[in-house]
């Protein structure tokens, strides 16, 4: 029998099919498909979700997600477009960051 064992690390991949909805007029919703367990890539692992408005107006947000795959932004000014970034985080670091997502605030996604 051959036994392999991998250290941990930081994960090495970022979730994919990130997407956003305005659940009303001051609310963003953003999903994402979680990493399978495998990409987890060691102990303590969760997602962080980036957001900012995309006309660089206010500061960059950032928010920690366990054991969920979305998010909801409360009190974004209605229909505003929007810059959104995943990335997956463990214990021992973060991976890379998803490619930027624009979402508006207060839309229904299709």
């Amino acid at each position: 029998m051959i036994l392999l064992l991998s250290l941990a690390s930081a994960p090495s991949k970022y979730p994919s099919e990130v997407k956003t909805e305005g659940t009303s007029p001051s609310t963003l919703k953003i999903t994402w498909q979680p990493l399978p367990p495998i990409d987890h890539s060691g102990p303590g692992f969760y997602y962080v979700v980036y957001h900012q408005r995309a006309d660089g107006k206010g500061q960059l947000s950032r928010s920690d997600v366990k054991n969920d795959t979305s998010i909801h932004v409360m009190g974004a000014d209605y229909y505003v477009k929007y810059m959104i970034q995943i990335q997956a985080a463990n214990d021992i670091g973060f991976g890379p960051k998803s490619p930027v997502v624009f979402g508006y605030s207060g839309e229904k996604s299709e």
